[in-house]
């Protein structure tokens, strides 16, 4: 009888274990993971943050115990949330790969997008994102205080790193635009881009499935990536190409997935 007593104790104390995140990841529990890359964030950025949620996911053999998977947002903005990566690099050596400045220029990239489109739709939805999640597509801004699309997008080109993002601008189906008019349309506002490189699809959709992908887009804590699963191989796309460093605006290719 004594014998099942303890193994009934031993079973409830690794159920407790299991539960409270003791070895959630590398020995570290489920909450110092978040302080683990709160800490690593304000080192990085020299202010507060906080971290929401964190997340594990295999990486392959290059991070070969994982990574640690994190949403955050700065401790003074709970509006601007971002993702963000935490690893060991060689044995006790970690590092972390993050979105923030670069959600610092989504946002200030939006701003110049809405009010052009205001101008010609009744109603619109438009998400964007910036790549960033690899040392390649760092900047290498520390100051969020000083970034602007200008700022971002010349220090991309100059410390030679990676400069990509996609736009995706939805509109009711009952608004298509030929290639040209939103040409016309898109020109309004990528000047203002400077140096970005984009990629700009324009999805025409029903008016069902833009109030849904608008009330997605205004949940502040989202992936922008996950705008695909709404809109993706279901509707009419047009796809233009923006590269900042010509100033160059030009139309892609059209898809059209609308079942007959």
């Amino acid at each position: 009888m004594l014998k099942k007593i303890t193994i009934l104790i031993i079973t409830c104390l690794f159920a407790v274990t299991s539960l409270t995140g003791c070895t959630y990841w590398k020995g570290y529990s489920k909450s110092q993971c978040k302080q683990l890359v709160a800490d690593a964030l304000e080192e990085k950025y020299g202010e507060e943050f906080v971290v929401v949620d964190v997340g594990t996911k295999s990486a392959g053999a290059y991070y070969s115990s994982g990574l640690l998977t994190a949403t955050c947002h700065p401790k003074d903005d709970n509006t601007l949330y971002f993702e963000a990566e935490y690893f060991e690099y060689g044995k006790g050596s970690y590092e972390l790969d993050d979105l923030y400045i670069q959600s610092i220029v989504r946002k200030q990239i939006k701003d110049i997008i809405d009010p052009v489109l205001a101008e010609h739709f009744d109603d619109f939805a438009t998400e964007v994102y910036i790549y960033g999640l690899a040392p390649d597509y760092d900047a290498g801004i520390r100051n969020p205080d000083e970034v602007t699309i200008k700022s971002f997008s010349q220090a991309i080109n100059q410390n030679g790193k990676k400069n990509a993002s996609i736009m995706w601008i939805l509109i009711e189906d009952s608004q298509t635009q030929s290639q040209d008019k939103m040409l016309e349309i898109l020109s309004g506002f990528t000047k203002e881009l400077y140096e970005m490189k984009t990629v700009i699809e324009v999805h025409y959709v029903p008016r069902d499935v833009l109030i849904e992908c608008k009330n997605f887009i205004n949940d502040n804590i989202h992936d922008p990536n996950d705008i695909q699963k709404y809109i993706r191989n279901k509707y009419l796309i047009q796809e233009y190409y923006y590269v900042g460093s010509t100033q160059t605006l030009a139309f892609s290719k059209e898809y059209n997935y609308i079942e007959h």
